[in-house]
């Protein structure tokens, strides 16, 4: 008897990394999701290499046996994944062909894929908070837990500009009129702000995965000595406190939950209730401060997870759900066309933007600045006048008149914080058309 499988959905991590032109131009410059899907699958025909470069697909070692039970397959693409399932074909009135899975699925059904990590390079060059409070991985779902989402993108909305948070290089926020800008501080410390076409990119308010047990860190700066949690459901019922007091400043605590007190992932079905508030307070000047959370239990552990990809059967928003009337949401037509095709969920990541600072080798000083468009000539060194995305494709530099030029570009895994500013150092040779040295 034969088996037909059909792509229940599917989901491309577009990562700007991978898919940036030499021109500066990526994937995000294009606003249809078919125009997407080609720009993925031109860089594949081309035979570039992907995110998958540094990413592994994987199910959960607690939703192997769901897999087995609904007869789903987990289906590695380039730059992503499908999920395909079992299913029986049903031909309509009119010739089109609908597939119903074999086993049925009920609406709240949680199917998880991991985004495990192959090293930790993918963290060097993806744009996120370098000092957090936790060490939490990403959480996307199709499901609504802090907002509405717009089809396809996974991740919660950009948050709105805060005056008062402290901003990290690269950070998004939302300035109103759909414009989305990366922060940096300019080499006189002053405040300024990157435009960054398009939306729906992961940040700071996807990061809430965790362990039931988890480390809280309280940053170099701070004076703490004594300092109290309280860990609180989505109904605002208590589900645990915590506190630590020593006569040396505490620099992270290890905060352990009892897992059966939590309704933890990748088990619990997507949603509000998965969602925990842990509230920190400390002393000698400590703010107080308020974390989200997500508790993933499993054994996979939490520093080799860039991600959790938790989808539901049926969303809030039915957009985003994977079945219609108990069928699969593709429907074959009578000439052999596919109107229309499985979900294509997107979780689209940003490259962290830091400034390209030119060395000479032997450590001595620029003389003059030949590149006055794009760098200036700082302490003996040239760096760009804003930061710059790190980039597979090496990058070109555009001058006032709209030209491009190529200068060494840094490698990707290599960066360097210092004070507020991230920067990508590169060594170059004393040449005098490109890089002139004094004395």
């Amino acid at each position: 008897m034969a088996l037909y499988y059909k792509t229940l959905f599917e989901t491309k991590v577009f990562h700007e990394y991978y898919l940036t032109d030499p021109d500066g131009t990526n994937v995000f410059d294009k606003n249809a999701q078919n125009d997407r899907l080609t720009f993925l699958r031109e860089r594949f025909l081309e035979g570039e290499p992907s995110v998958n470069e540094d990413l592994d697909y994987a199910i959960p070692t607690t939703a192997q046996r769901k897999f087995r039970d609904y007869r789903m397959r987990l289906v590695p693409t380039f730059g992503g994944f499908k999920v395909a399932i079992e299913v029986t074909p049903e031909a309509l009135a009119d010739g089109t062909t609908t597939y119903r899975p074999k086993v049925a699925l009920e609406e709240d059904l949680a199917i998880p894929v991991l985004l495990l990590k192959r090293s930790s390079r993918i963290d060097a060059y993806t744009n996120a908070r370098i000092v957090r409070e936790t060490n939490a991985a990403f959480y996307f779902s199709n499901e609504t837990y802090a907002g509405a989402k717009v089809y396809p993108f996974l991740s919660n909305a950009v948050p709105p500009l805060d005056a008062g948070h402290p901003y990290e290089q690269g950070e998004l926020a939302d300035h109103g009129a759909n414009t989305i800008r990366a922060f940096y501080r300019d080499a006189t410390n002053a405040v300024q702000w990157l435009d960054r076409n398009g939306s729906g990119y992961a940040n700071e308010t996807d990061r809430l995965l965790v362990p039931p047990a988890f480390y809280y860190s309280f940053g170099t700066a701070a004076q703490v000595t004594q300092a109290e949690f309280v860990l609180k459901n989505g109904g605002g019922d208590v589900v645990g406190d915590y506190s630590f007091s020593q006569s040396e400043h505490l620099r992270k605590v290890l905060i352990s939950v009892r897992p059966e007190d939590v309704l933890t992932a990748p088990e619990a079905s997507p949603g509000a209730q998965l969602v925990y508030t842990l509230e920190a307070a400390g002393n000698n000047g400590y703010p107080n401060k308020t974390l989200r959370l997500i508790f993933y239990r499993g054994a996979e552990r939490i520093e080799n997870i860039l991600g959790l990809v938790h989808i539901k059967v049926r969303s809030t928003d039915s957009t985003f759900d994977l079945l219609n009337n108990g069928l699969l949401v593709t429907r074959k037509k009578p000439d052999g066309t596919y109107n229309p095709v499985h979900p294509i969920f997107e979780v689209r990541l940003r490259s962290r933007i830091t400034f390209w600072r030119y060395i000479n080798e032997k450590k001595k000083d620029f003389q003059n600045n030949l590149h006055t468009d794009q760098l200036e000539l700082l302490s003996g060194r040239l760096i760009s006048k804003e930061p710059r995305v790190l980039s597979h494709t090496p990058l070109y530099f555009r001058k006032a008149d709209n030209s491009l030029y190529y200068l060494p570009n840094p490698p990707g895994e290599t960066v360097q914080l210092e004070g507020d500013r991230l920067f990508s150092d590169i060594y170059v040779s004393e040449s005098k058309d490109l890089f002139p040295s004094g004395p």
